[in-house]
């Protein structure tokens, strides 16, 4: 026994049993285990939670997605396609019982309609009448552009339009839905307007707004008969042809010389003479002095 009053020492704890190489194999490998299955869980949930959200794979997106387009490109009316859009000119007759111009309109397109008249200045309009679904504005007071749009995909009207100082009103034919659409059309009325510009040279046939040959010039669709010629000095603007000793040109500029017997103008500016066959053209770009010479005829 110890003394009453002597120190006491603590016992050392008795020594753990050292743990053997296999047991701590053992353990490693079920700590392997038991993390590699719960990755493994891991992953099969968060792949069947990403099918569940995202059935389809990157192809398979892409090519639903072509084929929704195409779908919705098909749905789209007219089942045969956008129509062909075109620019035309035309004189219209004021005479009675003639038949009025029809204008092609469709859906998604707006159709502006110009009032020239025979020497191409704009004819102010006063007053619009319209009669069928359809959207007819102008672009201001005094002016003579018209803006039409169809608020149904099919359908049929006309155009009632009062000109300044002219007594007769000018009719136009609507039809929605055909396979054109006109994008401008120029009307062009025989008569002398009240901006018209008259030549320094008094010509009989100034009057009138142009043969239906003189207008396939300016509409930029000669007659098979006609010949192209080639003009030196000039920009491409600037086109002739020939027809029986008689030339056509037509271009923006201002002709000068040789005089001419008729003309015939667009609301852009694009002017078309007629005159007998000449190897020199002269003319005004804006003041300045354009000489042209006729080159031969080209072949066709």
């Amino acid at each position: 026994m110890d003394r009453p009053g002597s120190s006491m020492m603590p016992l050392d704890p008795p020594p753990l049993p050292q743990e053997s190489r296999l047991d701590t194999a053992i353990r490693n490998e079920a700590e392997r285990s038991f993390y590699d299955a719960k990755k493994q869980r891991y992953q099969t949930t968060f792949e069947r939670a990403y099918e569940g959200l995202v059935p389809l794979g990157p192809n398979e997106v892409r090519d639903t997605m072509s084929r929704y387009e195409r779908t919705q490109r098909a749905s789209v009316p007219p089942s045969s396609g956008q129509p062909r859009g075109q620019v035309r000119i035309k004189t219209l007759s004021l005479e009675p019982g003639s038949e009025p111009p029809t204008i092609n309109i469709s859906s998604g397109y707006v159709t502006t309609i110009t009032i020239l008249d025979a020497t191409g200045e704009p004819w102010p309009i006063l007053d619009l009448g319209i009669g069928g679904n359809f959207e007819v504005s102008k672009t201001g007071g005094g002016n003579h552009v018209i803006r039409v749009m169809p608020l149904t995909r099919f359908g049929y009207g006309n155009l009632s339009v009062l000109l300044q100082d002219l007594s007769t009103p000018i009719i136009f034919k609507l039809a929605s839905g055909g396979a054109t659409v006109d994008y401008r059309f120029d009307a062009r009325v025989p008569r002398l307007g009240p901006n018209a510009k008259l030549s320094l040279i008094d010509k009989k046939n100034r009057l009138q707004a142009g043969s239906a040959e003189i207008m396939g010039f300016l509409d930029n669709a000669p007659p098979p008969e006609a010949k192209r010629v080639r003009i030196n000095g000039a920009d491409s603007r600037t086109m002739a042809w020939t027809v029986n000793s008689r030339m056509f040109v037509r271009t923006p500029l201002t002709m000068l010389s040789p005089a001419w017997d008729s003309s015939v103008s667009s609301a852009d500016g694009t002017t078309v003479y007629e005159l007998t066959e000449t190897p020199v053209l002269i003319m005004s770009d804006n003041g300045v002095l354009v000489r042209a010479r006729v080159a031969p005829k080209e072949e066709e």
